[in-house]
């Protein structure tokens, strides 16, 4: 039997273990902590509307392109400034983990990727997802393993 949409919380399927592979560390922060954080830089909601914002920073639906796919990604590194949202979010990412009952994730971000308002250097930004990671690791008893992406291109 194939499972569509989200598991239910009350599901059979909702006490199961599981394992999270291949997610991407921009792709899994709260909708809340974006809003808290465009409140904190004085970054407008994208459209001055919360449901509007949700559309912008989030997929509800699979998308024609790649190019499509990506675009809430950009939206969401733009509010991504600084070591504390970096360990934030990934702290924050093992409490949700950890309510799904996941006990082992792969967390995928890119420490170099060009195109964050205020650059975080890569060490920095790795020092501080790690950092977030353990704390949420100690907190919440899940396990966490990070892939670091590096272009090729870029030094």
């Amino acid at each position: 039997m194939a499972l569509q949409g989200h598991v239910q919380r009350d599901s059979k399927y909702a006490k199961l273990p599981k394992v999270e592979l291949h997610v991407h560390a921009i792709g899994a922060c709260r909708l809340s902590t974006l809003q808290e954080l465009c409140r904190q830089y004085d970054v407008p909601y994208p459209h001055g509307d919360l449901d509007q914002f949700r559309e912008v920073v989030a997929l509800s639906q699979p998308q024609p392109s790649l190019v499509e796919f990506l675009k809430p990604f950009a939206a969401i590194r733009k509010l991504i400034r600084s070591r504390d949202d970096i360990e934030r979010v990934s702290y924050e990412y093992c409490e949700d983990l950890a309510r799904q009952n996941v006990v082992y994730a792969e967390l995928r971000f890119s420490p170099f990727l060009p195109g964050r308002q205020q650059p975080i250097p890569g060490d920095d930004y790795v020092d501080a997802a790690l950092c977030g990671l353990e704390r949420g690791e100690r907190d919440f008893r899940v396990k966490t393993r990070v892939i670091l992406i590096f272009m090729r291109a870029q030094p």
